[in-house]
């Protein structure tokens, strides 16, 4: 008897992914969690685990469909472990637009209508309040898991089925694995607080129901090639989109002197070194950054409906440029790391993001985002906020500039910074009052040094 495997929950308010290629035939032959499939959703690549051992019968979508979670992947013959539930016609079809969409699926509870992706995907409550659950061979429930945590389970030699779970609906949490299997985890409580802070369902659906402009025929004007836009160029348009709809964006621009900042960066480029880590710029502006957020706390919220949350965390994306297009790794708790650190972290977060080797868990939960420019080059950019935050700091190239100091022109280095900031939310006083602040600690970074951090 044939036994489908649905598409499963890869986490918190993730609805959909992107199959972008299978890793089994029809009539191959698989054992209970092997990769089956790649995946890509919120900008990471996924590898999708079976949960049971069995021969393929049949897989349900081609490679660039979007697939909806809960819709049947595909289905096994002479399976053994974990069985699902019958599927649904409407669920077997990669995501339409929203006319389609909302038929085949339910509004969120009344108690959660304005929180934000922590609560479960309409998707999800479809395919839990239709269908029954699944269960194993022994006629338990199967625990809740991302195929990452189950992964780690079998890396760490843990029977997932054993572990109990704290996340949502007693799903079971890579915390949770580590735990069990007595290697604890480093991963500080106000991860999970950072979940409320996310954007609004109500946001989900105007993204979802611009519709698409219809193309004008530009080959009557000459030879065109058309590239379907897809993957991670997809979400990046998805969630520009999303941002310039439900934000009100203004950037406030303003430079500052660096000289005293790279010299410190010089003297101490070395001792970094000798510790494995790659010492800029970034770690002290991040430093800056945590202390002025700290005195002008709606630069480090969120809107949700007609609330602002004020978050009292300091987790921080940072743009990363990769093959695939941009990506935002989050930083978290950035007012506890030292400067080292920080340092150590950015350049391994990096590394993971362009080698595609990243976690979804390491792309959420942002409260303020840092984008660099000046790498390439530019003097000033006007960044887009990394929504829901209400703020990003954009740093265009630093380079020498002439400059008028008591009366007298002299040559510094200059560092432009680029505040953009929903001015729903705050006005552009206090987008200025927190540039200035930045700026002090950059010109003279022995300040980081004095602040208690309070």
């Amino acid at each position: 008897m044939a036994q489908e495997f649905r598409f499963p929950d890869l986490g918190e308010g993730i609805a959909e992914g992107e199959l972008v290629k299978w890793l089994v035939q029809v009539g191959d032959s698989v054992q209970e969690g092997q990769d089956v499939a790649e995946v890509e959703t919120d900008k990471a690549l996924v590898n999708i685990p079976s949960p049971v051992s069995g021969k393929v019968a049949s897989l349900n979508f081609k490679e660039g469909d979007k697939v909806q979670v809960g819709a049947v992947l595909m289905t096994f013959s002479d399976a053994e472990g974990e069985k699902t539930s019958p599927p649904k016609a409407a669920e077997t079809k990669p995501t339409k637009p929203e006319k389609e969409k909302t038929a085949t699926t339910a509004p969120p509870p009344k108690e959660t209508k304005e929180k934000t992706a922590a609560a479960v995907s309409p998707s999800e409550e479809k395919t839990e309040a239709e269908a029954p659950p699944p269960t194993s061979k022994a006629g338990r429930v199967p625990v809740l898991a991302t195929p990452h945590t189950r992964k780690l389970a079998r890396e760490l030699g843990v029977d997932i089925e054993q572990v109990q779970g704290s996340g949502e609906k007693g799903r079971v949490t890579e915390e949770d694995v580590r735990a069990f299997s007595g290697q604890g985890a480093e991963k500080p409580s106000t991860v999970s607080k950072a979940r409320p802070a996310t954007a609004p369902a109500e946001a989900e659906k105007t993204e979802e129901s611009v519709p698409e402009a219809s193309m004008e025929d530009f080959s009557k004007y000459g030879p065109i090639h058309e590239i379907p836009i897809k993957g991670i160029r997809r979400k990046i348009s998805e969630h520009m989109l999303l941002a310039a709809q439900q934000a009100v964006m203004v950037t406030h621009i303003d430079e500052v002197e660096v000289d005293a900042l790279l010299q410190l960066r010089k003297e101490k480029k070395k001792f970094a070194e000798e510790r494995g880590v790659k010492l800029t710029l970034l770690p002290f502006l991040m430093k800056a950054c945590v202390i002025a957020l700290k005195n002008y706390p709606y630069l480090n919220a969120s809107l949700v409906g007609e609330t602002i949350v004020l978050k009292e965390y300091y987790h921080f994306g940072f743009a990363v440029d990769t093959k695939a297009g941009l990506m935002v790794p989050v930083l978290r708790n950035v007012d506890q790391k030292s400067i080292l650190r920080l340092a150590a972290e950015l350049s391994d977060l990096s590394e993971k993001a362009r080698e595609r080797r990243i976690s979804l868990e390491d792309l959420r939960g942002h409260s303020f985002s840092i984008t660099n420019i000046g790498s390439i080059g530019g003097k000033a950019f006007t960044p887009i906020v990394h929504y829901p935050d209400s703020a990003i700091l954009g740093l265009g190239r630093t380079q020498e500039s002439a400059v008028v100091k008591d009366g007298e022109v002299k040559v510094a280095s200059v560092l432009p910074l680029c505040l953009t900031f929903d001015h729903r939310i705050t006005d552009g006083a206090t987008a200025a009052r927190f540039v200035n602040e930045v700026a002090k600690y950059l010109k003279d970074p022995d300040l980081l040094l004095l602040n208690d951090g309070d």
